[in-house]
């Protein structure tokens, strides 16, 4: 939704920070692609807004210093401004989650595993993923793929 406003992330963030009716288009359109089934949904809250779904719910996280510098070369920009807008993000979500929803994103309980992906390299981690949901699909006897 920021790229068909022509905002970044950071300025979407600031903008929908008191409109709740953005917010609920884009849970409405992920509970009902998550209710199709046989998606993977990528998204701070996909996780609390599917938790009354049967999902398998994957939390993937970094340290704050290797996540800045990820974003910094993904998006050219040198390491503190990087890491202003961040924390201006991760604060605004915050307050903004907690105030709409009353979710404490910082709260991972509701995900079945959490991953530092700053543990293993990129093949590894897919590699581990691949077994974890296989497994996940095979102990809870899912069908449909």
């Amino acid at each position: 939704m920021a790229t068909e406003k022509n905002m970044s992330c950071a300025e979407f963030n600031e903008y929908v920070q008191d409109k709740p009716e953005i917010d609920k288009l884009i849970d409405d359109k992920t509970l009902k692609l998550a209710k199709k089934g046989n998606i993977i949904l990528d998204g701070t809250l996909s996780a609390w807004i599917t938790r009354d779904l049967d999902t398998f719910k994957l939390h993937l996280m970094a340290p704050l210093e290797v996540r800045i510098n990820r974003i910094a070369e993904r998006d050219n920009i040198d390491y503190d401004k990087a890491l202003d807008i961040t924390l201006k993000r991760e604060k605004l979500e915050k307050v903004r989650f907690k105030k709409f929803y009353n979710f404490d994103i910082d709260d991972l309980s509701i995900y079945d595993i959490s991953i530092n992906t700053n543990s293993f390299e990129l093949d590894n981690q897919i590699e581990i993923l691949i077994s974890i949901i296989k497994h996940y699909i095979k102990e809870n006897n899912i069908k449909k793929l």
